[in-house]
């Protein structure tokens, strides 16, 4: 409700701005509510139930039709008697979102993200009223609908998980995640089979869910149409189901070909350059790690690790692999695939690239 007076002192700024030069006229005398006793006719969330719209907001003795700016504040009071939800279109901003009420007596106190609003409802003139100092905001029934723009509403699968300046491909991962964003403000959030249902806000692009652990703030880039969600420097983000960019294929792992390494091949430099992860290529730069092996034509080699040497190494080629010993302690196998020796860590499951930098 907040924003809504930002809206309400909006339109009064422009109307004094057009009264300027002449006499502006007051306004229509507000009739006093009329007394209902709760025993003729019962007031509850029945009454309330179905589309109301910001209709005028009057100040200082003026009067304007929020329709006259191009402002619209519309409320779906919903079946279920305890939530409402709201849309607000303007030139520059869109906001939809869903909040609970409750009603005492005559009165509909809104539990906004901001803080509650109370307003009252008048059963002789049928329209509710929002006061804040002299300005009062009426809400009518309307039949008109709100120009509901796509924004978040519908599936999103989620793409790609960034990080540590990386992206993977959730398809790669096994990683399955899909958001279902509804019209009353709950989205059903489906992960590794199982599916739950949180409460949303979504406004000036920015989504909070709501759940038992707390809040997950993310955001809606229009122009790629993405949604993004960050926590703990990781980045998950989803497309549209059913868009072209969701139908992604999973990289496909290609084998290693390994080929016979020689001696003469093998000696020089070799630097780590990238490394392949479930199908993945990831740049050693993106890993942080600096990793080189050097073979001498005699025999001996040495290891440099993020600027640590090690020395007294021993290499040797056999079965058309390149080993590396440390004296009895065999430490690597590594395979040649004709341009790179590949090093495969059988724990992570990872292929780690070096590529001759020096002869």
């Amino acid at each position: 409700m907040k924003r809504f007076w930002i809206f309400a002192l909006a339109l009064v700024l422009v109307l004094s701005m057009f009264a300027c030069g002449k006499k502006a006229e007051p306004a229509a005398p507000t009739a006093e509510p009329t007394e209902v006793p709760e025993t003729e006719k019962p007031f509850g969330p029945d009454a309330l139930i179905g589309l109301w719209k910001v209709k005028t907001v009057e100040a200082s003795g003026m009067t304007l039709d929020a329709s006259e700016v191009g402002i619209e504040v519309y409320f779906d009071f919903l079946e279920d008697g305890k939530n409402v939800h709201s849309w607000v279109r303007s030139a520059s901003m869109t906001d939809d979102y869903t909040m609970a009420y409750e009603i005492e007596g005559f009165d509909i106190i809104f539990h906004d993200r901001s803080g509650d609003e109370r307003g009252s409802y008048d059963p002789a003139t049928d329209r509710i009223a929002f006061s804040q100092g002299d300005t009062t905001m009426y809400i009518e029934r309307t039949a008109e609908e709100p120009q509901k723009e796509s924004g978040i509403i519908g599936s999103w699968t989620l793409k790609t998980m960034e990080g540590e300046g990386m992206s993977f491909n959730a398809a790669d991962l096994g990683m399955e995640m899909i958001f279902e964003f509804r019209e009353d403000g709950t989205v059903a959030i489906a992960s590794e089979g199982e599916t739950r249902t949180e409460t949303y806000t979504f406004a000036d692009n920015a989504i909070v869910i709501t759940d038992v652990s707390g809040d997950v703030q993310g955001a809606y880039d229009p122009a790629a149409d993405t949604l993004a969600f960050e926590q703990d420097g990781v980045k998950l983000v989803f497309v549209r189901a059913g868009s072209e960019a969701a139908a992604v294929e999973p990289t496909q792992t290609t084998e290693t070909k390994a080929v016979e390494i020689t001696a003469e091949e093998a000696v020089g430099t070799w630097t780590l350059t990238k490394a392949i992860v479930t199908g993945m290529e990831v740049p050693a730069s993106a890993m942080g790690t600096e990793m080189t092996f050097v073979f001498d034509a005699n025999g001996t080699g040495s290891m440099i690790y993020n600027g640590s040497t090690t020395e007294g190494l021993s290499w040797t080629v056999a079965e058309g692999k390149l080993k590396l010993s440390a004296g009895t302690m065999e430490l690597y196998d590594f395979v040649y695939d004709g341009t790179a020796l590949i090093l495969h860590e059988t724990t992570t499951g990872t292929d780690m690239v070096f590529e001759k930098t020096a002869e």
